[in-house]
């Protein structure tokens, strides 16, 4: 279904919505890398188990879980109304009782 003036469809806009998703956790992935080293290293070594803040850590795992999970739900959607259920995109995206469409 081809959309009208300025306005998105419903699938249109989880499609496009998925698209700026990923590209966002790409950021995400590249700054969470960083993160890493920069609480995992000092300089050209591994920090000690002491050197390590722990709680800094865990909630930057934490975060990363989150965010792994949300873009995995999202793309779940996604995939079943483009791939699994083709041509039934208003009803997979409109299905309100399903917990997993109004999750993401």
């Amino acid at each position: 279904m081809a959309s009208t003036g300025n306005s998105f469809t419903i699938a249109e806009g989880r499609l496009a919505g998925l698209v700026l998703e990923s590209v966002i956790l790409g950021f995400y992935l590249i700054t969470f890398a960083h993160t890493l080293q920069a609480l995992l290293t000092t300089g050209t070594r591994w920090k000690r188990s002491s050197e390590i803040n722990h709680t800094l850590c865990i909630v930057a795992l934490l975060m990363f879980c989150d965010v792994v999970v949300g873009f995995a739900m999202s793309f779940r959607i996604v995939w079943r109304a483009f791939i699994l259920e083709p041509g039934n995109t208003q009803f997979v995206f409109g299905d309100l009782t399903n917990w997993t469409t109004t999750g993401s």
